[in-house]
């Protein structure tokens, strides 16, 4: 019977790990650049590109939200809102300034669009 040398397939299994370990983690934006966090509201669900980036205290971060109905977003946290009267599209830009992790979701459904982390 022959040996195999468990260097290679502790190798392989160390890399595997620190591949899947990465893969859970919610990306960083670059300090100090703006970010923009997009949302498509419509049929009752949300569509989003990606999971919102980690940002740093002081980012400057705009929210675009387009909807096929009327919908309230809320940014809990921040006190920011926009308000569609019908199916349209809208915006607010805000500084995170306030470390912690903050909901962003339709007031009148309750569905969460974004966790945004500020560190």
């Amino acid at each position: 019977m022959a040996h195999r040398p468990a260097a290679p397939l502790a190798a392989a299994l160390l890399t595997a790990a620190a591949v899947l370990a990465g893969c859970g983690s919610t990306p960083a934006a670059p300090p100090g650049e703006p970010v923009t966090l997009t949302a498509e509201l419509s049929d009752g669900g949300v569509t989003v590109p990606e999971e919102a980036p980690e940002v740093t205290r002081g980012t400057e971060v705009t929210l675009q939200v387009t909807s096929d109905a009327a919908a309230e977003v809320h940014v809990h946290g921040f006190d920011e809102y926009i308000r569609l009267d019908g199916p349209g599209s809208g915006e607010v830009t805000f500084t995170a300034d306030i470390p912690g992790v903050f909901e962003i979701e339709t007031h009148d459904t309750g569905l969460l669009i974004y966790r945004l982390a500020v560190r």
